[in-house]
């Protein structure tokens, strides 16, 4: 309830005793600046997962691509039915190959989706997408969640102009992109950015004027939905043709 939210928040003494005696480190999940995770993954999930179902009822998801599928298992799900969507998976190849051997030793069946290797450093995920029989005019929900914060901000914008193109190709205007991002800068503790740091991928993007500022720069686009926690340092939305 909001009213202990907002208790807990105004005696940091009783929250960090609460994450503590949770085995969770009070500074990772707070601090200054810090992001609530464990507020943010049930929203960003919960949100995604109602705008794929969505376009699941109206029978309009011909196509579903995760971009930076990562250990996503939404194509494994009651949520997709692979008669009607076909899903595209797109990572590097060691990501994938672990995966692959997680779900076959977990006897989950994978036989209905695509996995799109790739390099990102040398090649073209839209080239590789369409090589592995991905229709550029069906109804397709483009996923990407997790992937923007690590990225220079020319990266991100790159890959939204391309979804654009993508986009325009269809014979519809009923495809989407979906993402989550920061704003106003990284709003993650201290202890949180120097762990991600020291994995080699120390977060970069952030749209410092708030989400429809961030999409002036992609005229072509509109907000369809979107969806913003922790105080409006964070968010998730989908986006698709101006109608």
């Amino acid at each position: 309830p909001f009213s202990m939210r907002w208790y807990l928040e105004l005696n940091p003494k009783i929250y960090k005793f609460l994450l503590w005696f949770t085995d969770m480190k009070a500074d990772v999940l707070l601090g200054t600046e810090g992001l609530g995770s464990l507020e943010v993954v049930p929203k960003r999930t919960q949100f995604i997962d109602a705008c794929i179902n969505s376009m699941v009822s109206q029978g309009d998801l011909e196509q579903l691509v995760l971009c930076g599928a990562g250990y996503d298992t939404r194509a494994y799900s009651n949520l997709i039915d692979p008669t009607k969507t076909k899903v595209f998976e797109i990572d590097e190849e060691k990501t994938q190959t672990f995966k692959r051997e997680l779900l076959a030793s977990a006897k989950i069946n994978s036989s209905h989706v695509v996995f799109v290797t790739v390099d990102f450093n040398r090649q073209s995920w839209l080239e590789c997408l369409i090589k592995h029989g991905f229709d550029v005019t069906k109804n397709t929900c483009f996923l990407w969640e997790g992937v923007t914060y690590y990225l220079e901000p020319e990266s991100v914008h790159e890959f939204i102009q391309q979804v654009q193109g993508c986009l325009q190709e269809s014979t519809t205007e009923k495809s989407i992109l979906i993402f989550d991002y920061f704003v106003g800068g990284i709003p993650m503790s201290k202890s949180v950015k120097k762990l991600v740091a020291s994995v080699g991928e120390p977060f970069r993007f952030s749209m410092e004027n708030g989400l429809f500022e961030f999409m002036k720069k992609v005229p072509k686009l509109e907000v369809r939905e979107h969806i913003s926690y922790n105080f409006g340092r964070a968010g998730c939305a989908s986006v698709g043709l101006k109608r």
